[in-house]
């Protein structure tokens, strides 16, 4: 038989600091199994991958939403004393099947959050599995960036609705209109404008950038140092503090309405963030 590797996980970490104990998870889902796989595949050995902040890891294989098998379930991961899990007989997967990956991290004395990287000082979250018959296997990873699967998002022309090629391209006739009503009404680090805030709320309910689709795109985005792209998110930004600030204000005065008062604890809770934002303004 020809075997390959198949990798799977969360591409996307954020662990924040002085943490005991912090998860992350990513799944493989049913729709993900069924358009890489063509066929059924079996599991012969495993590895768990994480850095130095990992603790524990495990891979599932859920099939009718039932866990059937643990691939692996390691409760005291070590990035220096990697475990190679046999697996026999082989463990089958099928199309429609879901591979899940916990990860489990310690970041106690960190004094930073964590993100996702290559370096031993970044963290992964991702699963390494030897599987065949190869040929059973379109694509050799089938991971997750937050919620969204970049199975969908590296082979759909419209993933979660947004174009994505289309939408970093603004000059297309789709997002132009986009760029061209913060450059008419927003300015760049400068000062908030009254008719920026409502444009922006507007463009904001594009697909391309609502939710983790939004995330993703900002994070994409945040690679690019030549042309419009880095304009067009620095007008999108540009009120991001004041309208944090108006949320503030409006969930305040919806508490008063609703309640008639509000709790002495959430009171100060309130005026607490309100400043904090103020202050962040005034610097």
């Amino acid at each position: 038989n020809s075997a390959v590797m198949l990798m799977v996980g969360q591409w996307y970490l954020e662990i924040p600091p002085g943490r005991e104990r912090h998860a992350e998870s990513a799944v493989c889902s049913k729709e993900d199994t069924h358009r890489l796989l063509t066929g059924p595949i079996k599991i012969v050995r495993a590895l768990n991958h994480m850095h130095y902040l990992g603790r524990e890891e495990s891979l599932e294989i859920i099939r009718n939403e039932k866990r059937i098998a643990y691939v692996t379930n390691e409760t005291t991961y070590s990035y220096d004393r990697p475990k190679f899990v046999t697996i026999s007989p082989p463990l089958e997967i099928q199309p429609g099947d879901e591979i899940k990956t916990t990860c489990v991290f310690k970041s106690k004395n960190k004094k930073k959050t964590t993100f996702s990287g290559r370096g031993t000082s970044d963290e992964m979250c991702l699963g390494f599995m030897v599987v065949f018959p190869a040929e059973n296997l379109l694509s050799r990873t089938c991971a997750t960036w937050r919620s969204l699967s970049l199975t969908k998002l590296y082979r759909d022309l419209n993933p979660y609705g947004c174009n994505i090629t289309n939408f970093f391209n603004l000059s297309h006739p789709d997002t132009r209109p986009l760029l061209e009503k913060l450059e008419n009404n927003c300015k760049p680090f400068s000062i908030c404008l009254e008719e920026c805030k409502e444009v922006v709320k507007e463009v904001r309910k594009h697909p391309c950038l609502s939710g983790d689709v939004g995330k993703y795109i900002v994070h994409r985005a945040a690679q690019m140092f030549n042309g419009d792209f880095p304009r067009f998110l620095s007008l999108l930004q540009s009120c991001d503090v004041e309208m944090l600030k108006d949320k503030q204000v409006q969930r305040l005065t919806n508490n008063n309405e609703s309640s008639g008062s509000v709790s002495p604890r959430r009171h100060l809770e309130l005026i607490v963030s309100f400043l904090c934002v103020t202050l962040i303004l005034l610097i």
